[in-house]
């Protein structure tokens, strides 16, 4: 018998190999392997956030689906954990992989667009700007994240958030099936009619199995509009208030955020923003033009220094947030919040505004409402009930600041929800076991989980 090392938990084994888990990776899977005393461990323990420190007992670069399935097996064989993993924009959520293996999904990157159905077939590995390469010369959109470089498979078992969500919803909800090898090493294709229960859970729920491939809607985009409008940052405080005010009478086919932003001074940014402050409101319009003026009206009212917001092609969907296009170091954390007060506006001003002395590179909110708030049984992550997203994020190696003064910085942000906090959101979450995501509270989720994974094979709530 053996006991995974982070849980205690006894494995139902007899066969315990004498080789080591590197080796019997090796013996087992088509694609690489490295274990920690190999050169070339580094480079394939790095996430895409550079500040995350993973040190797994063994590697697997899947080049296969078939090496998803041999992962499971030798781990189970060697009493070990998986982590599955596709990017690591979410690393910091897994913890401690010392008894795990890091599964790397990247090379897995295929994706087929079925323009009639309206339905995009994408491997675990696939990134949002895979989906977008095939889908947009159809005139189809998913609920693409706001970085190109993100893994669809983890952006919908965290939830999804897009900049057509308050339209369609949580992307969670745009999951139609899913091949999933659960604990067990069994290979199940889930859908309603086939496994309903898996389905909910795999919508919002996190890693209940490790996903090789899922089926996501598309939609029609005759329209769209996106872009941002930019102030000075000395006008933080009267811009998020307008914009906070605006929020809720806006339309459905509008999604916002509003962001105190201080660029670097990279010499690849445009002069205009190179090294710059400013507050900038940036999002999404699914219309025409005319539609989209009317429901600009009242921030361009508010005579923006610069007006980037115009007609664009699906594939802005990924560029208009301005997310780094390359692996950084980051540290963040977030909340939710019922609502944007004037209190919540004033003390994230006085954090990041003008006259603040800071490490943070960016505090948002992002606009909820809509049909991200719409509930009907289908996902774990049934609807948002909040109204706004808080997320705030800095460079911890480099910056101006040490990480923990920018560690306090950041705490000090997610204190001003106070009486407001509405809970967190997986896709944001950088912190492992976080008892106020909506997947530790489910009881339903947490017996699915039980009756799927009951030894705790499998790591971190979500494979970003």
């Amino acid at each position: 018998m053996a006991r995974y090392a982070a849980t205690g938990k006894v494995l139902p084994m007899t066969n315990l190999v004498a080789s080591a888990p590197v080796d019997a990776l090796r013996s087992a899977c088509a694609g690489d392997v490295t274990g920690p005393g190999d050169a070339a461990y580094d480079a394939a323990r790095q996430a895409w956030n550079l500040a995350a420190d993973q040190r797994p007992a063994a590697v697997v670069r899947a080049a296969l689906l078939a090496d998803l399935a041999a992962t499971v097996r030798v781990a189970r064989e060697h009493g070990l954990r998986i982590a599955p993993q596709g990017t690591g924009h979410g690393a910091g959520a897994l913890g401690p992989l010392d008894a795990a293996i890091l599964l790397r999904t990247d090379e897995l990157r295929g994706v087929e667009v079925d323009p009639v159905a309206q339905i995009a077939r994408v491997q675990a590995g696939a990134l949002w700007d895979d989906v977008l390469a095939k889908s947009a010369p159809h005139g189809l959109a998913p609920l693409a994240g706001s970085a190109g470089d993100v893994g669809v498979v983890g952006y919908h078992l965290g939830g999804g958030l897009s900049f057509l969500g308050r339209k369609y919803g949580v992307a969670a909800k745009q999951l139609l099936a899913a091949t999933v090898i659960t604990a067990d090493g069994q290979i199940r294709r889930v859908d309603a009619e086939s496994d309903p229960e898996l389905l909910w859970g795999l919508r919002g729920g996190g890693s209940l199995g490790i996903v090789a491939e899922v089926e996501i809607a598309l939609h029609a985009v005759p329209a769209l509009a996106t872009g941002q409008l930019f102030w000075p940052i000395e006008r933080a405080r009267e811009v998020l208030g307008a914009w906070r005010d605006w929020a809720p009478t806006a339309p459905r086919e509008i999604t916002t955020s509003a962001r105190i932003l201080r660029f670097p001074p990279d010499p690849a940014l445009p002069e205009a923003l190179r090294g710059g402050a400013f507050v900038v409101i940036d999002g999404a319009f699914l219309g025409d033009a005319a539609a989209c003026e009317e429901a600009l009206a009242p921030l361009r009212a508010l005579s923006p220094s610069m007006d980037m917001f115009g007609p664009a092609g699906i594939e802005s969907l990924t560029q208009l947030h301005m997310d780094p296009p390359m692996p950084v170091p980051v540290m963040s954390s977030h909340a939710l919040l019922h609502d944007a007060t004037d209190r919540i506006l004033d003390e994230l001003v006085a954090l990041a505004g003008a006259d603040a002395q800071t490490g943070l590179l960016m505090v948002e909110l992002r606009q909820l409402g809509g049909a991200i708030a719409e509930q009907d049984g289908t996902a774990v992550l049934d609807g948002i009930q909040a109204g706004y997203a808080l997320f705030a994020c800095g460079i911890p190696m480099g910056g101006p600041v040490p990480p923990e003064a920018l560690a306090a910085e950041l705490a000090a942000v997610v204190a001003t929800a106070g009486e407001q906090h509405a809970g967190m959101f997986a896709n944001f979450t950088e912190s492992p076991g976080n008892t106020e995501l909506p997947h530790a509270r489910d009881e339903r989720l947490r017996a699915l989980r039980t009756a799927l994974d009951p030894d705790g094979l499998l790591l971190g709530m979500h494979t970003s």
